[in-house]
């Protein structure tokens, strides 16, 4: 699949939505989701992660979305993508798998790398019961 036009994607979202083989539907929505990335239209891309179910295939589609914005220098864009992608995470292995999407930045950013770290043990410590979310790092 090449680069798409814009107007051409609603075709080909409802065609996904006609493919009755869950297996067939994932793989079609990886490509689709990578190919609305390297199109720049980083809504759309966001949108049919989400829309798949399994975190580890939503997580691959994320590092897609998120090199393709480290190739195009969207390094603002990429940490909001970032912040809502952890927002969104609703275990603490679907937010391991989103670690890959903060590389780009820290290749950028290395500096943010400790605070990174630092963020990871408090929101450890507080899933654990271990300390309250007024307390600053």
């Amino acid at each position: 699949m090449g680069y798409v036009q814009a107007h051409e994607w609603d075709h080909v979202r409802k065609l996904l939505d006609i493919i009755d083989d869950q297996g067939k539907r994932m793989t079609a929505l990886l490509h689709l989701g990578k190919e609305y990335a390297r199109a720049s239209l980083w809504e759309q891309a966001e949108t049919i992660a989400y829309t798949i179910e399994s975190g580890e295939e939503r997580a691959t589609v994320l590092s897609e979305i998120a090199d393709v914005m480290v190739r195009k220098n969207e390094h603002e864009r990429l940490l909001h993508l970032i912040q809502r992608s952890w927002i969104r995470a609703k275990t603490r292995e679907d937010a391991i798998r989103l670690l890959p999407l903060v590389s780009g930045l820290l290749a950028i950013h290395s500096e943010i790398g400790l605070q990174l770290s630092e963020g990871f043990v408090w929101a450890n410590a507080f899933l654990q019961g271990k300390t309250s979310p007024h307390i600053s790092l």
